[in-house]
């Protein structure tokens, strides 16, 4: 879309100068009138070269955008703007050059006759099926800003609990970094060094010190076989996370380990409870919501459980008959949507539902990085006495040779 360089006065006299993207000189004019200003020069910028591709790949398009936008517009419709200004307001502001022409291709669609919910489904890579299929119901009904309000909402809380899990193993991880780093430069660096001066002693050397030794030997004269090592499990670690064949082996055996495992069953509850909260509240078919939450938890098991609910409604079981008979959710979760059905106030039950485990899974991942933390300085205080011992025990007994 071309820009122009507008000049302008405001209503105090004061002088407005901004660049504005327009189809067409009139249309500038007509944007300038809406804001109260007067035009006094109106140039049409011709394309330079720039280098804003290099930032666009720098910048990705994260969760906290996607509430951004949607807040603002949100926000916007509830003023009583029309959606098609809204967006071309947003699209000005926003930094990712990507998304600004996906904003502005999405308005142009709606003044062409398009529904908004049918032009966010054009960009897949910014708008999931949850959101646009939230939207369309918001659209459908007449209360979109209202149902926009709640998505941003939901969207926040699930990412804060993502923020949690990443803030928890961001120790541990660093930790992990600094030790493996500092061995393999050690070991590839320090003690090759020691390990020439000590063969030359021509005596036994201590056990730790041989075993040092040959680490460092086999670091020195195998990496290639590291490196391969490395490779492997970087490939397979790619195969059980990102395959489906991958997933059904990795899933069910994260599920049964004890800690991991309880931590993944809490975040699937409140991914759950949430998202099928905020759906169910705007009026989306139960069997419809079942089938967006597949997009929504990526786990096989949780799919294949959202399976058999599905066809127990379609045969005419009530919902909570249906979650227990699958034998995954918490007896909360089953407890919360039987009184849900029974009061008609479903959505509200699992928004609780969702609260409460978000507070629970708060408290178990401090508590185990409290735990994790101790333990490792112990790992770190073994390493670090190991290497004290097969560095300077060699010396002492070098020590006690010279001195007898």
């Amino acid at each position: 879309m071309p820009k122009f360089f507008l000049k302008a006065k405001d209503t105090e006299g004061k002088t407005v100068k901004k660049m504005i993207e327009a189809e067409s000189l009139d249309e500038i004019i007509q944007i300038a009138n809406i804001q109260g200003l007067i035009p006094i020069d109106i140039r049409e910028q011709k394309e330079t070269l720039n280098f804003n591709f290099i930032s666009d790949f720098f910048y990705t398009f994260s969760k906290t955008d996607l509430i951004l936008f949607t807040t603002q517009l949100a926000t916007m419709l509830k003023a009583g703007l029309p959606i098609t200004r809204a967006l071309r307001a947003i699209s000005q502001q926003v930094e990712n050059k990507k998304f600004a022409k996906a904003l502005d291709d999405i308005r142009m669609s709606i003044e062409k006759g398009r529904t908004f919910y049918n032009a966010l489904s054009l960009y897949p890579n910014y708008f999931d099926d949850v959101y646009i299929a939230t939207v369309r119901i918001g659209e459908v009904s007449g209360n979109l800003a209202e149902i926009l309000f709640k998505l941003a909402e939901h969207i926040e809380k699930d990412e804060e609990v993502k923020q949690k899990i990443k803030n928890a193993t961001l120790y541990p991880k660093i930790v992990f970094l600094a030790i493996i780093t500092a061995i393999v430069i050690l070991i590839t660096f320090v003690i090759p060094k020691f390990a020439a001066l000590y063969k030359s002693f021509r005596t036994e050397l201590p056990l730790p010190t041989r075993i040092l030794i040959a680490i460092s030997d086999f670091f020195v004269q195998k990496w290639f076989v590291l490196v391969f090592l490395g490779l492997t499990i970087a490939v397979l670690y790619l195969y059980l996370t990102r395959t489906e064949s991958g997933k059904k082996i990795f899933h069910p055996l994260l599920l049964k380990l004890h800690i991991l495992g309880m931590v993944t069953k809490k975040i699937i509850m409140v991914r759950f409870s949430r998202f099928f909260s905020l759906l169910f509240s705007s009026g989306i078919v139960l069997t419809n919501i079942l089938d967006l939450l597949k997009n929504i938890i990526d786990n096989v098991i949780f799919v294949e459980k959202l399976n058999i609910i599905k066809e127990n409604v379609i045969s005419g079981a009530s919902l909570s008959q249906s979650v227990e008979r699958t034998n995954f959710f918490t007896p909360l979760v089953q407890e919360m949507i039987a009184v849900g059905e029974e009061t008609g106030g479903l959505d509200e039950m699992l928004k609780k539902v969702a609260d409460f485990y978000e507070n629970e899974l708060d408290f178990t991942i401090k508590r185990l990085t409290t735990l994790l933390e101790p333990f490792m300085l112990i790992i770190i205080f073994g390493m670090v006495l190991f290497l004290a011992l097969s560095v300077f025990l060699p010396m002492w007994d070098m020590v006690k040779f010279v001195k007898g």
